[in-house]
């Protein structure tokens, strides 16, 4: 007799698991830059989305972009994110 989980566990948010359909040149650099960092493809899509949305920020406050300052806009913009209702 052997024990297997049938179908998936049922997700308490509906955003735990998506399927991104990106075109092919930029799942390859994705898929680069998960073998460097060793990121899930998903990883490297919301990381690429808080810093696009941090250079912005950045950007319409004409503050100067640094790495310390997009970083610290990343954290400010994921603090937000998770103390927002859903």
């Amino acid at each position: 007799m052997t024990l297997r989980l049938v179908g998936r566990p049922k997700r308490d948010r509906p955003f735990d698991r998506v399927n991104y359909k990106l075109d092919s040149g930029i799942r390859a650099m994705f898929k680069k830059f998960i073998q460097i960092k060793r990121f899930t493809e998903g990883t490297a899509v919301e990381k690429a989305m808080l810093q696009m949305m941090a250079v912005d920020r950045l950007i319409n406050r004409n503050k100067e972009l640094t790495y310390q300052s997009v970083e610290q806009e990343i954290e400010t913009i994921w603090v937000e994110l998770n103390t927002e209702e859903i």
